[in-house]
């Protein structure tokens, strides 16, 4: 068994940013606080991603 399907998560996270540096900042911070983090380069994503798989919250640049 994996270690992130041992993990219980606070929450889904979708982060937004055409930045991969700021993306990756997030997974880093968020991932140490048990969030559960998805990201996303392109904003044109957001909403097919978000219907996909409903997150608990969106962060947008």
């Amino acid at each position: 068994m994996s270690q992130e399907a041992k993990t219980i998560f606070k929450a889904n996270i979708l982060a937004v940013d055409d930045t991969p540096a700021n993306l990756q900042l997030l997974i880093e911070l968020l991932s140490r606080q048990t969030y559960k983090v998805r990201t996303i380069p392109d904003s044109s994503l957001v909403l097919k991603s978000a219907l996909a798989s409903p997150p608990d919250l969106i962060l947008l640049d």
